[in-house]
């Protein structure tokens, strides 16, 4: 085998202990309280498989990523992430996370924070 496949193989099996252990029930009931709903879901708050499929797709995309730049790229890039309606998928050095954000900051926003009066 490859090793790239073996590669491919462990962040897979990543992938699913990610979804065995992650709680999307906790996700679900958040976005209920927020009334938190999605464009792809009409108006409504999106059910805990749709919760699962965006996440499942997250974690594949971004370990597609890495793949492809390990094939096409530089391996000096160890950092990938992607993110959609909460959730925020990321690999770096071969750690793979799977996130719900409500808030996030960082220094470089305080530039953009507006003067008090």
């Amino acid at each position: 085998m490859k090793e790239l496949d073996k590669i491919k193989l462990k962040l897979q099996q990543k992938i699913d202990n990610i979804m065995d252990c992650f709680d999307f029930n906790k996700v679900h009931d958040i976005m209920e309280h927020l009334n938190w709903t999605w464009a792809t879901t009409r108006g409504e708050v999106p059910d805990v498989l749709e919760l699962k499929q965006c996440a499942r797709k997250l974690l594949n995309d971004v370990v597609d990523r890495y793949i492809n730049n390990r094939i096409y790229g530089d391996e000096q890039v160890h950092v990938f992430g992607v993110s959609t309606g909460g959730f925020k998928a990321e690999l770096y050095y071969e750690i793979l996370e799977l996130s719900f954000i409500l808030e996030s900051w960082d220094e470089e926003n305080i530039l953009d924070k507006p003067e008090n009066d």
